[in-house]
């Protein structure tokens, strides 16, 4: 019905189409601005009405142009002013200046008609008054002091945001760190765990860099350093390490270093850190051979079998020249009742071989030679778990 009543143009005042008399021997038309046009405005109540041959009834009074001209308040340029005052202030969001120039400019007119900047310019008014001059390196944002200084405005705990070349390819590492903590990192032979996560990291890091160091004082793991990185290649993780040897300003000398399976960290660690010894976390080691039987089918049965403690994990713990032999034996004679595994239990034993002994040495995940030593390494408390179990 619509499209055959297009809109009518009256006095310089659009009206559109709102019903027809039977047989339409009349037509009649309200004002465009019949719904609320701006804040807490009532709707137009101007109407006309147009007979079949052509005559205009109307319109009625404009109660639209009565409502702007003579009643509205305009305070625009002060939300304006307001939201340039507020954006010098960092630790407030953009969403909060907004919250703040509508409780203190817009409630208390709540019962008059008011001109307005919308939401969507606040913001964008906001974002150009800190990022206007700044647009080519967003990045740089984090340096600014209330961004990087503690509630009291006495540390800094963001420790480099340094770009990094591959050729000609520009990346960065940004290091945000607890100076109080930098003195664990200084002592010898120091207990050092390092994680990496790229689930939860903002664009355009592609890799979140988590370095702990034991608290021999409280036996426990302290967060030292959280790192962003662009990238994870053998380079940028070297880069990364070195930044951390400068920012705690002495070259640390861990006593061992435990970290996730990933070859390019694992080569960084040993060429920075060449007489430490690198151990592979227990945690995820685990997790990569649980996938792997996954994904090799083995029955229900058999992978929760081989899975409870004291079944697999001792692999990590019996001298390497064992592993394939007495280790995989031993496996073996713990599911031989389920036979029709045979197969896939061989299939996850080359791939074992292939992974485990070929690609990674036995010094990044078996653990035999530090028992042998009497040495503790920090690997994640389920070592300990296991190790009290078998032994």
């Amino acid at each position: 019905m619509v499209g055959r009543h297009p809109p009518l143009t009256v006095d310089g005042q659009l009206f559109t189409w709102s019903g027809s008399a039977k047989n339409e021997i009349a037509v009649y038309y309200r004002c465009k601005k019949y719904r609320a046009t701006s804040l807490r405005a009532e709707g137009c109540h101007s109407t006309l009405t147009v007979l079949d041959d052509g005559t205009i009834l109307g319109p009625s009074e404009h109660t639209c142009e009565r409502q702007i001209s003579a009643q509205a308040i305009d305070i625009r340029q002060q939300m304006s002013n307001m939201a340039d005052e507020l954006s010098l202030n960092r630790t407030l969001s953009a969403g909060a200046i907004w919250t703040r120039i509508s409780q203190e400019l817009i409630s208390p007119l709540s019962d008059s008609i008011l001109k307005v900047l919308t939401k969507t310019q606040i913001l964008r008014r906001v974002s150009h008054a800190r990022n206007g001059s700044r647009a080519a390196d967003r990045l740089q944002d984090v340096e600014q002091p209330e961004l990087s200084l503690s509630m009291d405005g006495m540390t800094s705990f963001l420790c480099f945001n340094t770009p990094f070349y591959e050729g000609t390819t520009q990346g960065r590492v940004t290091g945000w760190g607890l100076p109080g903590l930098y003195c664990i990192l200084r002592r010898s032979n120091v207990h050092v765990f390092i994680d990496a996560t790229f689930r939860s990291v903002p664009a355009p890091f592609s890799q979140l860099l988590i370095v702990m160091a034991k608290d021999d004082d409280f036996d426990l793991y302290l967060p030292v350093f959280y790192i962003l990185m662009t990238g994870k290649s053998r380079r940028l993780y070297e880069f990364c390490l070195r930044q951390i040897n400068a920012a705690v300003e002495a070259d640390i000398s861990p006593g061992s270093i435990c970290c996730d399976f990933e070859v390019a960290l694992m080569g960084a660690i040993k060429r920075i850190y060449p007489a430490t010894p690198i151990t592979g976390c227990f945690f995820h080691w685990k997790q990569a051979v649980r996938r792997r039987l996954m994904n090799i089918g083995v029955s229900s049965e058999t992978f929760n079998r081989l899975m409870r403690p004291g079944v697999l994990d001792v692999l990590t713990l019996i001298p390497h020249s064992e592993i394939t032999t007495t280790g995989f034996d031993f496996i073996r004679s713990n599911v031989s009742d389920f036979e029709e595994d045979g197969a896939r239990l061989e299939e996850f034993f080359d791939y074992f071989e292939r992974i485990w002994i070929k690609k990674y040495s036995p010094n990044d995940w078996n653990i035999s030679r530090q028992i042998a030593q009497q040495e503790e390494i920090p690997i994640e408390r389920t070592i300990r778990w296991s190790v009290t179990i078998l032994f």
